[in-house]
Formats: C-alpha cells, structure tokens, sequence
C-alpha cells in the first residue's frame, strides 16, 4: 500500500514494481495491491479506483499563466480538485520554479464552474 515515488513512478506503477520484485523470488504469494495518497498530486488517481467520478476539464492558467488544460471529479454532490492539476511543481521546469514569480491563480479558475452546493464539499 504505497504512495507514489514523486518524480518517477505513480502510486500504482509503485504497487506494480513491488509486485514483480516480489514474483521474482519462490513461493506462494498472495498480492493485493491498494494504491495510495498524501493528499497531493495522484490523490484523484487513487480516489478514482473507489468511486464513479465524472471528469470535468477546463483550460486553465498554469503556475506561470501559460493557458493549459486541467481537471477536477465530481462525485453526486461531491467536487474533488486536485491543487496540482492547476497549480503543481510537475508543471514547471525546474528552472522556473520561483515562488516569487508563480501563482495558484489556476486552481481558482478550476473551481470557479463548480456549483454552489458542491462547492460546501470541495474536497482539495
């Protein structure tokens, strides 16, 4: 049950590694893999396995105001919205992360759509 490697493998691709490590070597091995999250990037991913989530994407201002397009999940009355999706470091070179000159307007524009009622249960 990991999260992910942040940089290199997504908390599935984790489990799948840990999963063929481990068939490597005999035995009789039972093996669930349960995916997991922090609460940052890949949180959706995880979500997603458990509940029926529609996708609602938009076109955004990334970390530096370059237009890209984002995503957030709505589940009944529900609305989860991944920060990173709009505002993540995943979006930006290395080079250009500088907290003086990025912003997390884009998160902003991700959850302005949202309705009223489900904006009471924003789930970030």
């Amino acid at each position: 049950a990991p999260d992910k490697f942040k940089g290199s493998l997504s908390a599935s691709a984790v489990c799948n590694a840990i999963e063929k490590g481990l068939k490597q070597h005999p035995g009789d091995l039972s093996i669930n893999k349960i995916p997991l999250a922090d609460g940052g990037e890949g949180s959706l991913e995880v979500i997603e396995r458990v509940l029926d989530l529609k996708t609602v994407t938009l076109e955004v201002s990334d970390p530096l105001g370059r237009p890209i397009s984002a995503s957030y999940r709505l589940s009944g009355t529900c609305a989860y919205v991944e920060m990173a999706a709009a505002s993540g470091l995943d979006l930006l070179k290395p080079e250009e992360r500088n907290c003086l000159l990025t912003s997390s307007y884009g998160t902003g524009q991700l959850m302005m759509p949202i309705n009223e009622v489900q904006r009471k249960s924003i789930c970030l």
